[in-house]
């Protein structure tokens, strides 16, 4: 049997494949065969199939932009602000911190530079001829150095006295404040006899111990004494034909500092419309009539327990009730 070329195989080899791709994908279009020149040329490949032109893309239209919303616009505008004064403020701090360790290390360097320059020369008993003359040299070291812990001292203790005494002048100047402060509201809510006759007042109920318990109650100290009104409300709790105002701000029980600054300022109301006549003392404050015991009135009265008489008891509770 004869050997097969190598162009045999090829053709052969192409022939089967050609047979395997019929049978599997039908195609539609006629097959051409190709033209051959001798059984020894290979078959022209078919021609691959044109591309398929695509469609060009069309461009979706921009989409309409939201309705303006004034308040977010309102609050990204506002943050914005907010943003660039805080960026503002911290580039301010951290220049100052830049600058105030810039100081102190310069301060630093110049104590440095003047304790390297000021610092002793230690010496050892080589460098003395006698005994005698080192010891007078350790003395002197000594005497150096315990005056140097006194005068270290000396310096806090300046400080810390220069520092009290910056505390008490800050603590007098606000007294100083307060007692101008409260003077000029006087002036304002009390002319000629009127003001006399309440500094007369305010001067006795000091004595009393008045001021004592204004430093027991801050919230009623500040508002006293430093409310334009303050003055009127403290004729009022002072005031000795109605006490009761004085029990409404002051409690035995003790009250809540809220609650006090409450009933000053209702006080104050009452005050203001007081002088300005417009209304009358509200009617809970005043003086309640004098109701006398049941039974002590009437046929003979009884000097026992007027209660255990129905009568009496009842007459009493009628009385009493208004009706």
């Amino acid at each position: 049997m004869a050997r097969k070329t190598f162009d045999e195989l090829v053709e052969e080899y192409a022939a089967e494949e050609k047979a395997a791709q019929n049978e599997t994908e039908p195609v539609e279009t006629p097959e051409v065969e190709p033209s051959v020149e001798d059984n020894h040329t290979e078959p022209t490949p078919e021609p691959e199939p044109a591309p398929v032109n695509e469609e060009p893309k069309t461009e979706e239209p921009p989409k309409d932009d939201p309705k303006a919303d004034p308040v977010i616009d309102e609050i990204e505008n506002t943050n914005a602000t907010i943003r660039k004064r805080l960026e503002k403020q911290a580039k301010s701090y951290e220049q100052k911190l830049a600058d105030k360790d810039a100081e102190w290390q310069k301060k630093f360097e110049e104590f440095k530079s003047q304790f390297e320059q000021k610092k002793p020369e230690v010496k050892t008993r080589d460098n003395f001829e006698h005994d005698e003359e080192y010891v007078a040299y350790l003395t002197q070291q000594q005497i150096d150095k315990d005056r140097a812990e006194q005068q270290r001292i000396k310096a806090e203790q300046d400080e810390e006295a220069a520092k009290k005494k910056a505390e008490e002048d800050a603590a007098a100047a606000e007294v100083k404040s307060r007692q101008t402060r409260f003077l000029n509201n006087i002036e304002q809510c009390f002319d000629g006899e009127a003001r006399d006759t309440f500094m007369a007042r305010l001067k006795y109920a000091h004595s009393k111990g008045f001021g004592e318990l204004l430093d027991a109650n801050p919230a009623a100290s500040d508002y006293l004494l430093s409310s334009p009104k303050g003055p009127l409300v403290l004729a009022k709790l002072l005031d000795t034909s109605n006490p009761e105002y004085f029990r409404r701000v002051f409690p035995v029980g003790g009250i809540n500092p809220l609650e006090q600054f409450s009933e000053l300022k209702d006080i104050e109301r009452t005050a203001v419309a007081e002088r300005n006549g417009t209304v009358e003392a509200p009617a809970a404050l005043k003086k309640p009539a004098t109701i006398g015991r049941p039974g002590a009135q009437g046929s003979g009265g009884t000097g026992g327990n007027p209660m255990s008489d129905p009568k009496a008891r009842l007459d009493y509770v009628r009385k009493v009730m208004g009706y």
